[in-house]
């Protein structure tokens, strides 16, 4: 197991996982760009990873971990401009008119103490 982990075939498994995720996501006729940011950050933190298992010097492990931030501050924008268009998905992944049902129907519960 020691190896497995010191030759960074953990990472490597990890990084599989992601590209997996990726080619579901596309199956699912979401946008390159969108699942770029969705799991570009992640990938990003598992090359760092890799790195830093694999003994790299440290510009190899804080490259990766650096360049992941921009990525994680674009991802809220890009649910933020869907949410403003209203022709996107947001994080719950239905349209908009269900997305408002669902929240119409938990602030209804929220609210609702009668039965509790």
């Amino acid at each position: 197991m020691d190896a497995y982990f010191a030759s960074g075939h953990a990472a490597d498994g990890m990084l599989v996982a992601l590209l997996l995720e990726a080619a579901w996501l596309l199956a699912r006729g979401r946008p390159p760009g969108l699942v770029c940011v969705m799991l570009g950050p992640g990938a990003l933190m598992v090359l760092g990873l890799r790195g830093a298992l694999t003994g790299a010097a440290w510009p190899w492990i804080a490259l990766p971990l650096a360049l992941s931030l921009p990525l994680h501050l674009a991802d809220p924008r890009l649910w933020q401009r869907g949410e403003r268009t209203k022709k996107t998905a947001g994080p719950l992944g239905v349209g908009p008119a269900a997305r408002e049902g669902l929240v119409k129907n938990w602030r209804a519960r929220r609210c609702d103490t009668s039965g509790r």
